[in-house]
């Protein structure tokens, strides 16, 4: 596969190894591992290595939830449970070098731009900025991790459940369609928002089979009013991903809308606990994530939206509020 691997015994000897360079262009760390944890080798490399500089795929087979919680605290890029498909680990590996790859040519262009004169500099941070926008659209377009997990789910389900499988094939394809149709449209009605997160939560729903209830209260009047795109997917994401960690059984999404005093109010609410942004992975938590939403709100409607998220209840709700017109 045109890899060259070097192998550690132990944590500390793999800390050696990158440390004596060339650094490697990926980390495949075991959590289990003998004096050294997989978490402290993690949480040294962070300390020198960015997340786009070295990616990290921790392995773990103990306890899966309380470790993906922890890897991510530590700064894992993604995580697989062993024993695990070559596949699937190949997949892994490509997309993150893939996205190693992105952010170098960022970067570079980065560089290059500051040695341009002044309107030649103006143009090209414009690209830059609607390539750097154009990544994260593909990130809550195209998911690598729901796909992974959609696509093993459908398989699993193939045997002894056909018609569920069939029903997330067909949630699935309507998703992807949804989403790329997007294209880079930075607005769009939020009738099609709910449209690309019901086929999201009815893939969920399959693939968590009792264990998530969904509840929508979309008013009618508020479907035509023109939204930022890609405004719902990461905050149901959220709801989705620390409500399973964090709710009682079962999981409960709500979503809603409707206007108040001239105001669209947007809201995706979830059983569960708020998760302290300090503790989760820095490109990967709820606090980083849900301030890359209020970013964009702030550049498209300065000083005219709300953003909140709360918990109360035994509920987390975050609350959108967008200028009605």
């Amino acid at each position: 596969h045109g890899l060259t691997v070097a192998t550690a015994d132990s944590g500390k000897r793999g800390l050696q190894i990158v440390e004596d360079g060339p650094l490697p262009d990926l980390v495949l760390l075991d959590i289990m591992m003998p004096r050294m944890s997989g978490h402290d080798v993690l949480k040294v490399l962070r300390k020198k290595h960015g997340f786009s500089e070295l990616p990290v795929i921790v392995l773990t087979a103990k306890n899966p939830v309380t470790d993906l919680v922890l890897g991510f605290q530590s700064g894992a890029n993604d995580y697989l449970i062993k024993p695990f498909l070559f596949e699937e680990l190949m997949a892994r590996i490509r997309f993150q070098l893939e996205i190693k790859r992105a952010y170098r040519t960022l970067r570079e262009n980065a560089d290059l731009k500051l040695s341009l004169a002044d309107q030649r500099r103006k143009k090209i941070e414009a690209r830059l900025q609607a390539r750097q926008t154009a990544l994260e659209m593909l990130r809550f377009q195209l998911n690598p991790h729901f796909l992974f997990n959609a696509l093993a789910s459908i398989r699993g389900a193939l045997v002894r459940r056909p018609e569920t499988a069939r029903g997330m094939v067909t949630a699935l394809s309507e998703f992807c369609r949804l989403s790329l149709a997007y294209g880079m449209e930075s607005r769009v009605p939020l009738k099609r928002e709910t449209a690309l997160v019901k086929h999201y939560l009815e893939i969920e729903k399959a693939r968590q089979g009792g264990r998530m209830q969904v509840a929508e209260a979309f008013d009618g009047s508020t479907l035509n009013h023109s939204v930022p795109a890609f405004l719902l997917q990461p905050l149901v994401e959220n709801a989705v991903k620390y409500g399973r960690i964090t709710s009682a059984v079962p999981l409960k999404i709500r979503l809603a809308s409707r206007f108040r005093e001239n105001r669209l109010v947007v809201t995706v609410a979830n059983t569960g606990a708020w998760v302290t942004p300090g503790s989760e992975n820095p490109e990967q938590g709820a606090g980083v994530g849900l301030e890359n939403i209020e970013k964009r709100l702030e550049q498209m409607y300065p000083g005219e939206f709300g953003f909140s998220q709360v918990e109360r209840e035994g509920w987390v709700v975050v609350e959108v509020l967008l200028p009605k017109k």
